[in-house]
């Protein structure tokens, strides 16, 4: 009967922390379970909250909520602040709060420091990226956030939360404040409900259903896109719905747990799910990875670049813009039939974006291409045929947005695998020159890419070097 509980105990404790992120040296793990979507640096940590297994959900767009995490040293805190920081003083500012709760006043008429996001921006370090900042001034600089506070196992955590409407959609941002060994974390959470207002969209066309006209005009409405922001309050919602909202935020709070942080620099790293290989990346860079799995297969795509890249064009992107092009009512964001003048938001991630590393790994069911690695894999002339004529035509046809200006390639052959290493020079929007190198694997049901690029005058890091060396083709 001991054994029996003994062991019981054990796979509690391990189904609890299962499919969980750590950070060592930030002093925090969080429960990630496997996500469809993460990204990583050395002082941020973001997932989706719906995992690979869940990949159908996004066919209906249900794309549950997207968690991020930052953390601040104590040091970090004091740039910020301009005070020595530590938890007694994060313990105040919440007893400040406290009071005002106690007192029935609106929790925002002291405000706090601790609170000012652009302070947080404005912390200068090669690492640090605060996501939220630029989304907040570009689209909700208007919106007055409420402020909360809870005790939530624990922690002693404030929130500031922002609820607003946008193409039909309820959008609810919580950003919640935690202390805890002289470190603060930014947990934030942006949950979205696409269902509420076409609900009601729907009641009224229900109600209207014996007026062509009125029903006509509603559906129209409703289909149209509306990017303007609009201001939610919060007991204009059902009781049920605010619950859901803010419980998928307690979620992430629930899963997150500190310890002392270690002392030693963390790696930064990533994994490729598929080939099951690690890629060592400066510290100073930042990377988003997709896993996907479905009935027709799996893989692994990854991205990464240097955080002030990133830093930069997030300040300078136009989110709406950038929204736009992407639902296809304007321009797409790269369009190889106009001038490169009319891709602004491509122009500002080029201008921007010194260097990058993509990798690619995947296996596929897919009979089309099966039969096309299986003409490649006939043979070596014809394999090298097909990628010297591909290579030839980018490069004599090369246009406006895209152009292929010199290359090399080796060709490595056998019946089972073609390896095909490229190095070269391209263009892009007839300005922003990368030098390229790319190396492909192609197998009869999977394959492997691997693309480092970056700008003339860029220096390779050694971390990237020996990345690039012991990638496992």
């Amino acid at each position: 009967m001991k054994k029996s509980a003994l062991l019981a105990s054990v796979l509690v404790l391990y189904a609890a922390n299962a499919w969980a992120y750590e950070n060592p040296a930030a002093g925090f793990s969080v429960r990630d379970k496997d996500p469809f979507y993460k990204m990583e640096s050395s002082k941020l940590y973001a997932f989706s909250s719906f995992s690979t297994s869940e990949f159908a959900k996004l066919e209906n767009k249900d794309l549950g909520s997207i968690h991020v995490i930052n953390y601040y040293t104590g040091a970090d805190m004091g740039k910020i602040l301009g005070v020595n920081y530590n938890d007694a003083y994060f313990a105040a500012e919440y007893e400040k709060l406290a009071l005002l709760e106690r007192s029935k006043l609106d929790l925002r008429t002291v405000p706090s420091p601790l609170l000012d996001l652009k302070k947080y921006a404005l912390l200068d370090g090669r690492s640090s990226i605060l996501l939220q900042d630029d989304f907040l001034k570009q689209q909700l600089a208007k919106i007055e956030p409420t402020v909360r506070i809870d005790k939530i196992g624990q922690y002693k955590v404030i929130t500031q939360s922002y609820l607003y409407k946008q193409d039909n959609t309820l959008n609810e941002l919580d950003i919640s404040f935690l202390a805890a060994h002289n470190s603060l974390y930014l947990l934030t959470s942006i949950t979205t409900d696409s269902k509420y207002y076409v609900q009601k969209a729907e009641a009224v066309a229900e109600k209207n259903k014996n007026s062509t006209a009125a029903e006509g005009n509603l559906s129209s409405k409703a289909l149209s896109m509306d990017l303007q922001i609009e201001k939610v309050q919060l007991k204009t919602l059902p009781l049920s719905l605010r619950k859901s909202l803010w419980q998928e935020h307690v979620k992430l709070l629930k899963g997150f747990k500190t310890f002392q942080p270690k002392q030693s620099k963390q790696e930064l790293q990533f994994v490729d799910s598929y080939k099951g290989k690690t890629v060592v990346l400066p510290q100073d860079w930042v990377y988003g990875q997709l896993q996907i799995k479905d009935k027709q297969g799996q893989g692994c795509l990854t991205m990464a670049a240097p955080v002030q890249n990133l830093r930069r064009i997030f300040a300078e992107m136009d989110y709406l813009d950038l929204y736009q092009s992407l639902e296809g009512s304007k321009l797409p964001v790269f369009n190889t039939e106009l001038p490169p003048t009319a891709n602004p938001e491509a122009r500002k991630i080029l201008k921007n974006l010194n260097a990058f590393l993509l990798t690619l790994s995947y296996q596929t069911k897919d009979k089309d291409f099966q039969a096309m690695t299986e003409a490649a894999l006939a043979s070596k002339l014809g394999a090298d045929a097909l990628l010297s004529d591909s290579l030839n035509f980018l490069k004599n046809h090369g246009g406006e947005t895209f152009a292929l200006e010199k290359y090399t390639y080796k060709l490595d052959f056998t019946p089972n695998k073609v390896l095909a290493t490229i190095q070269g020079r391209t263009k892009l929007l007839q300005e922003f020159q990368y030098d390229n190198f790319m190396q492909i694997a192609l197998l009869k049901n999977s394959g492997s890419v691997l693309l480092y690029a970056h700008k003339p005058e860029e220096n390779t890091s050694t971390e990237l070097e020996q990345s690039l060396r012991e990638w496992d083709f």
